[in-house]
């Protein structure tokens, strides 16, 4: 990297910095944790997203417009607005330095964006389809799980992936709440620059490793969005 003029390969090759990243910095850990926040985040957004949507896409109610409007705006805020808020309530649930405090904060920024995509998708669904359910006797949670969601597979998968890298790529609520044991990755390889020391072996390695999960979950949520079109089509 410093080498003038600079060489575009390396004059040795070694894995040391990959098993430093293990045994020296706790990567694993860190890369465990980054995996763990990131899958609650996508299940609760989708989850929860998903119900939240498909209540304002099918059901008129006083205030629903502004209830949207109100859902948007939580998605504009800056994530340093949330900290202290969010800090006081994860601290009196006894939840800092914890899986969960990290994926509350991240909850609160993937969540929102997740109604907004959700509902514009159920709002393109064909109507009639959930009536001819509902004549067969399923109720609205029925008709949701076995009607609506099967054939929005790719809102769905749009709304994971969004959730997912939102989640993977935060940096700021991991810092806050997870103050010692409970590091993710991107703060781990933060913690590789020193005052004195910057450890750029480890820093590479551990950048590289980390685009590994996030491209993984892309691909397989992507081999259903192609898939929820086709079954769309055919049907």
């Amino acid at each position: 990297m410093f080498t003038v003029p600079p060489k575009i390969l390396p004059s040795k090759t070694t894995l040391s910095h990959y098993t430093n990243l293990f045994t020296r910095f706790g990567f694993g850990l860190a890369l465990q944790n980054s995996i763990l926040i990131a899958l609650f985040t996508m299940l609760v957004s989708v989850g929860v997203g998903a119900l939240a949507a498909y209540g304002f896409s099918r059901y008129r109610f006083r205030g629903a417009s502004a209830m949207m409007i109100a859902i948007f705006f939580t998605r504009m805020l800056m994530p340093a607005s949330l900290i202290v808020p969010l800090y006081d309530l994860i601290d009196a649930l006894g939840l800092l330095d914890t899986v969960w405090a990290i994926t509350i904060g991240h909850i609160t920024w993937t969540l929102p964006l997740s109604v907004w995509l959700l509902k514009s998708y159920f709002d393109e669904l064909p109507l009639e389809l959930e009536e001819a359910a509902a004549i067969d006797g399923m109720s609205s949670l029925q008709i949701l799980t076995k009607v609506a969601m099967p054939i929005s597979l790719p809102g769905l998968a749009v709304a994971a992936m969004f959730a997912f890298w939102g989640s993977w790529n935060e940096f700021f609520f991991a810092v806050c709440f997870g103050i010692r044991e409970t590091r993710t990755g991107l703060v781990a390889l933060s913690w590789m620059r020193t005052t004195y020391v910057m450890y750029w072996g480890e820093i590479a390695a551990g950048g590289f490793l980390f685009t590994i999960p996030a491209f993984i979950v892309g691909l397989f949520l992507q081999k259903y969005m192609v898939r929820g079109l086709t079954l769309g089509a055919i049907k």
